[in-house]
């Protein structure tokens, strides 16, 4: 059996240990700014409307996507 009992972690004493600095606070204030002020999905969906040219875009994006998906594709990372 694999287990991870064994395994130290340094963030196991400290789940904040290595981080801080201006850049992790800057972060933290953006995104607590976008949480208050912008509204979430639930808003957005209230106020949606479906209008029929972006159902049949939709749908003809859907379309090609299911059409697409028996062909074979080199991965990419082997051209590296």
């Amino acid at each position: 059996m694999f287990g991870l009992e064994d395994v130290v972690s340094p963030f196991v004493a400290n789940p904040l240990a290595g981080v801080g600095g201006i850049d992790v606070l800057c972060t933290l204030l953006v995104c607590f700014v976008l949480v208050l002020f912008f509204g979430n999905s639930h808003k957005m969906g209230d106020s949606f409307v479906a209008e029929p040219k972006r159902l049949v875009y939709s749908a003809g994006i859907f379309t090609v996507s299911l059409l697409h998906l028996n062909t074979v594709t080199e991965f990419i990372y082997f051209q590296f």
